[in-house]
């Protein structure tokens, strides 16, 4: 596999909502003919998760259309749904929020009976998360800033009382922190503020921030993991092992171990927020990704005892507009390897044909059910 480049680390946490802003608006559009299927439900434990996508473009991506995919994949033995959000999404300068996607959003995870995980991107991969408006940065120690942060954290866990289960603050943090070491320090305690912040509120919530386990693994930067989980509750990976040099789908017991090892030494389970494989890009293919999800769940299976859950990315492969505006933000939208690689993560294709990675998530589930 072709070394790649860190500026080409998964930046995608943001695509699910790229147009969703207009489901409410949408709700008349078209019906998008194919949607994933299960014969029966399968009964497991609340440890599985999916950031959801939906089948068809943007304008198919109707409330009929959302429902069902929720409705296919929590029959599939899915029982939580990961939001991300920018601060300038729900609080676009202060004192003003816009709750709509967030309220829609909770309203239909709720609906059909999974755990919320909620992801608030104070950084985001590598670059500072957008900010509201009138907000300038400077350094994640300003006590200003802790203090405007830790007020709208508060605003959003009180309007949601009880129906967020994980709170993360910060996605892929070491992607930033790498390059921007001298905000290391300040950013220990900016986290550690929000989180006995929210903890002297919402003592029952999960806290944590999420780190890729890839990158900060080929940049040598586990240490930017041990420091930051040091406070909270929880540690996040994201987990794309097809970014590894020599990447084998089929063998990745060795970075559950690594996984473990850190978050044991730090008195503290994880989770695997996301992970996934591609069917294009970057040496993917259809058989590749059904190695890796056949393997994934084999593995997650050891290492059970380590992981308050385990995450993939995504249902459906996303629209190509999509595709090519979240690539945009990071300037990458002229990368054909990157756009196949991150348009094709999804265990079905944008049309809704399932991939085989489909079939071999619900054999390998039906197999973990049973040896549960």
């Amino acid at each position: 596999m072709k070394k790649i480049d860190k500026n080409y680390s998964l930046i995608i946490c943001t695509l699910i909502y790229v147009g969703i802003i207009n489901i409410v608006a949408c709700v008349a559009g078209k019906q998008s003919a194919n949607h994933l299927q299960l014969k029966e439900p399968i009964t497991t434990h609340d440890n599985l998760s999916m950031v959801f996508t939906f089948p068809g473009d943007v304008n198919t991506w109707t409330a009929e259309n959302i429902y069902r995919t929720y409705e296919t994949l929590s029959k599939a033995g899915i029982r939580i749904s990961n939001l991300y959000y920018t601060w300038n999404d729900i609080e676009n300068t202060k004192d003003s929020c816009n709750w709509q996607e967030l309220d829609f959003n909770i309203a239909v995870i709720k609906k059909h009976g999974l755990k919320v995980s909620l992801e608030i991107k104070i950084i985001d991969t590598n670059k500072i998360g957008q900010l509201p408006e009138d907000i300038i940065f400077s350094s994640f120690d300003d006590s200003r800033f802790i203090k405007r942060f830790s007020d709208f954290i508060l605003v959003l866990l009180d309007r949601y009382n009880k129906q967020v289960s994980y709170i993360w603050i910060g996605n892929e943090i070491d992607d930033f922190l790498y390059n921007k070491r001298e905000l290391l320090d300040g950013w220990l305690v900016f986290y550690n503020e929000i989180y006995a912040a929210i903890k002297n509120r919402h003592p029952y919530i999960q806290v944590g921030t999420v780190s890729t386990y890839h990158d900060a693994k080929r940049n040598m930067a586990l240490d930017i993991i041990g420091k930051s989980g040091r406070i909270g509750d929880i540690i996040g990976f994201s987990f794309y092992p097809q970014m590894l040099k020599n990447a084998n789908p089929n063998e990745i017991r060795e970075y559950f171990a690594e996984m473990s090892v850190i978050a044991k030494k730090l008195n503290k389970k994880y989770a695997i927020t996301e992970s996934g494989w591609s069917s294009e890009g970057f040496d993917g293919s259809e058989d590749r990704q059904t190695q890796f999800i056949q393997e994934l769940i084999s593995v997650y299976r050891m290492y059970k005892a380590d992981i308050e859950y385990l995450g993939l990315f995504v249902s459906y492969d996303v629209p190509e507009d999509v595709n090519k505006a979240v690539a945009s933000n990071y300037g990458l939208e002229e990368h054909m390897e990157f756009l196949k690689f991150q348009g094709t993560l999804g265990l079905a294709y944008n049309n809704g044909r399932p991939k085989q990675a489909w079939y071999a998530f619900i054999n390998a589930i039906s197999v973990l059910v049973d040896k549960l």
